[in-house]
């Protein structure tokens, strides 16, 4: 592993991040949050990129948890295990384009990202300065689902991406989060019963096959039962003479 401490490019970089961390402080609750989710998103994205550019080793998320800490003894959420899944979660949910399920146009959803955009006059361009750079139809459907995704707390965003492997599952269950005001245990109660399969076509479809294959099951059951009980059980005509 490349000792990254002693290069000066990732020493001008988590200085960066550094100052980041430090200008995108604030106090209203749902920014708090929602500063949180952006800071994941570009960490995430940050992490990503440098292990595709730079030639620090596959240890330097260690080193770079151990320097956030210690800068920022008071945050929680910068060990190890954290950042590798802000790099998870950036990596999922950049792979949304116009042709993935369209973000949510629910009145309560567009109310609270205009919330969270009102919310010190701005939409986080200090900590989240990528998300001004919009260059595309993709980088725009992108940056509408980001929004949305600083509206759902961290905790709700590792379940759905510890259970759920699609994007367009993932981003229904994290409108409904949103829409319905859903808690981590509420949201998880509705990924264990489907409730993505049981609202889309696809779930009716499998629900009536799954209907349809029980009967057909629970029919050869009794046709074997009644095959069994005529062998047990055998009858006779009425021009058969029975013994007495």
């Amino acid at each position: 592993m490349t000792d990254v401490v002693k290069l000066s490019e990732y020493r001008d970089w988590l200085r960066e991040l550094k100052l980041q961390i430090k200008t995108g402080q604030v106090k209203a609750a749902i920014s708090v949050n929602s500063q949180l989710i952006l800071l994941y998103w570009d960490l995430g994205r940050q992490i990503a990129e440098k292990q595709e550019t730079a030639q620090w080793g596959s240890g330097f998320i260690t080193q770079l948890s151990k320097d956030l800490r210690d800068e920022f003894p008071e945050m929680s959420g910068l060990s190890y295990d954290n950042l590798r899944f802000a790099k998870r979660f950036y990596l999922f949910y950049s792979q949304i384009s116009e042709q993935v399920v369209p973000i949510s146009k629910n009145p309560i959803v567009a109310q609270l990202v205009q919330q969270l955009e009102n919310c010190d006059g701005q939409f986080s361009e200090q900590l989240v300065p990528k998300l001004q750079h919009i260059d595309s139809k993709e980088d725009i459907k992108t940056e509408q689902a980001v929004r949305q995704l600083a509206l759902v707390p961290w905790g709700h965003h590792m379940l759905i991406l510890k259970r759920i492997k699609d994007i367009k599952q993932a981003l229904f269950y994290i409108n409904k989060t949103i829409e319905n005001n859903w808690s981590r245990a509420v949201l998880e109660y509705q990924i264990e019963t489907n409730l993505y399969g049981r609202q889309s076509g696809h779930g009716m479809i499998a629900e009536v096959k799954a209907g349809m294959e029980r009967k057909r099951n629970d029919g050869m059951c009794q046709l074997s039962f009644a095959k069994k009980a005529l062998k047990i059980f055998p009858f006779h005509s009425e021009k058969e003479q029975v013994n007495p």
